[in-house]
């Protein structure tokens, strides 16, 4: 059967994933390569001090994801932008908004949402909450809206 897409055309978001994730590699990359001078004065400053987290956060990093559906199981890759206000010295340590998308790999499907995260230190490692609003997008029906929440532990080297 002849489709619109079957004429040498290329399907609407086929490479959104590995455009996302060239996206979010070259981004991490530069963010960790460039030089953080106030981060570099404090260590000179004190260097028997532990170091401070405090300030305000830019993240920018790519999403894996394993999806349960009612048609099965289903992998989605793709990014996501958080702003956090960090202080390590409070029992609330971090609070702070989360944007992101994913494309579901077995459907023309994408996935965007948006969240409020808020984090605190349980016995040293980092744990935090996000709950927030989701969207579905393909290409035969409406989007599709509904909450969601996450439960999560930071295990990462900053």
């Amino acid at each position: 059967m002849l489709t619109k897409y079957s004429r040498g055309c290329t399907r609407p978001g086929r490479d959104f994933g590995r455009q996302v994730a060239l996206f979010g590699l070259v981004t991490t990359a530069v963010l960790a390569a460039a030089p953080h001078p106030a981060r570099a004065e404090a260590a000179h400053k004190d260097v028997a001090t532990r170091a401070s987290f405090h300030g305000v956060y830019l993240a920018l990093g790519p999403v894996l994801a394993a999806l349960h559906q009612p048609q099965g199981w289903d992998s989605a890759f793709g990014g996501e932008l958080t702003v956090a206000w960090v202080d390590e010295r409070r029992p609330l340590s971090a609070v702070g908004i989360e944007a992101g998308g994913v494309q579901l790999s077995l459907r023309e499907a994408h996935r965007a949402w948006v969240d409020v995260l808020a984090a605190t230190r349980i016995a040293g490692i980092a744990v935090g909450a996000s709950v927030g609003v989701v969207a579905d997008f393909d290409l035969v029906s409406p989007p599709r809206l509904g909450p969601q929440a996450s439960l999560w532990v930071y295990a990462g080297v900053m």
